[in-house]
């Protein structure tokens, strides 16, 4: 399982996608928590602290669930890793926790 957990997350830190992905997600959540904070001093928001980090994580929820499907789709549609998972000693759902990150 260990073997399985260190090869995946060598693939995904060794990519070019994971990082360009990663660029992507930060500008993102960085232009979006600037638009918010600008919406709460314009327009004076009761809470600020809460209310302005309320939408923030509500904001990069939604570009997370766009985001981690591209990168583990690599992961899943890899050519000759199918039948390495298939004829290893591992149970079927530990290798579904370390395909998809489960294994914290």
């Amino acid at each position: 399982m260990a073997g399985l957990v260190r090869k995946e997350l060598l693939l995904f830190f060794s990519s070019f996608l994971f990082y360009a992905l990663t660029a992507i997600f930060l500008v993102l959540c960085g232009f979006l928590f600037y638009t918010n904070l600008d919406f709460y001093v314009r327009f004076g928001g009761m809470n600020l602290v809460r209310g302005l980090w309320q939408y923030q994580l509500f904001d990069m929820r939604e570009r997370l669930l766009v985001l981690i499907p591209l990168l583990t789709m690599r992961s899943f549609a890899a050519p000759g890793r199918v039948s390495f998972l298939i004829n290893s000693s591992v149970s079927r759902i530990l290798r579904i926790a370390a395909r998809t990150g489960w294994f914290a």
